[in-house]
């Protein structure tokens, strides 16, 4: 199973993170909240392994700090206005049920294999 809860602590992450790559079938990349990336870029270095050459790795949130790591990190960011406006007509009007799509900006960056991505008309 490849979906799984690292935590949100070092103590948690870094033994998580190292458990998924240290067996022949280790995923190619590993998908975070940028909170957490710290830790497991941490736990990849311990592995020997190299942040967007062996292992990809890409965030959630848009943190500020995340852009300065080494390599800087690929993360969505995410409009949290538009969610929190959202809540609030769900709040105002319980019974409010329209869909809404909230608006995501991915942030390419050397934390993933350029080679990997590819995006829906792009050939």
């Amino acid at each position: 199973e490849w979906i799984c809860n690292i935590g949100w602590f070092p103590d948690t992450i870094q033994p998580a993170v190292r458990a998924l790559l240290a067996g022949e079938d280790r995923p190619e990349a590993l998908i975070v909240n940028d909170a957490q990336s710290g830790s497991v870029y941490a736990a990849i270095r311990q592995m020997k392994l190299g942040i967007g050459t062996d292992v990809s790795v890409g965030g959630c949130d848009d943190l500020e700090y995340v852009k300065y790591f080494e390599p800087p990190l690929a993360t969505v960011a995410i409009d949290r206005q538009q969610i929190a406006a959202h809540l609030c007509r769900l709040i105002e009007q319980p019974d409010f049920s329209r869909a809404e799509f909230i608006r995501l900006e991915f942030k390419n960056r050397p934390s993933i294999r350029q080679n990997e991505l590819v995006f829906a008309g792009q050939h």
